[in-house]
C-alpha cells in the first residue's frame, strides 16, 4: 500500500506530537516546533521540525527533524548541509518508514 502525502504528514506529525510530549515530561529544554508546513522558528536558515534550547537561555541545544519515506527520498541535502554549517548544534534525525 502506498503512502499518500496526507497520510505520511499525518504520521509526521504524530511523532513530532510523541517526541515533544516525551521531551516535556524532562523539563530539561524549551522546546519549539515547526509542524506540518509551518514556519515559526528557523535555525540557520531553516525551520527544523523540533528545536531545543537551554531553559535559561535561547542557545540551541539539539535539532530534530521526523522524516517519512517520500520526504527522505527527496531531501534536500543543501538545507541540511547549511544548517549543520550555521549551527553549531548536534543533528538528530527520527526516521519514520513504513517496513
Amino acid at each position: 500500500m502506498l503512502n499518500t502525502p496526507e497520510q505520511e504528514q499525518k504520521e509526521h506529525d504524530e511523532v513530532l506530537t510523541i517526541v515533544t510530549e516525551r521531551l516535556k515530561e524532562t523539563r530539561k529544554y524549551k522546546i519549539y516546533t515547526n509542524p506540518g508546513q509551518e514556519h515559526k522558528v528557523v535555525v540557520g536558515g531553516v525551520y527544523p521540525d523540533i528545536i531545543l534550547t537551554d531553559t535559561n537561555s535561547n542557545i540551541v541545544r539539539v535539532i530534530i527533524e521526523a522524516e517519512t519515506t517520500s520526504s527522505v527520498q527527496k531531501l534536500e541535502v543543501s538545507q541540511r548541509q547549511k544548517l549543520s554549517l550555521r549551527s553549531r548544534t548536534k543533528i538528530y534525525y527520527c526516521l519514520l518508514t513504513r517496513g
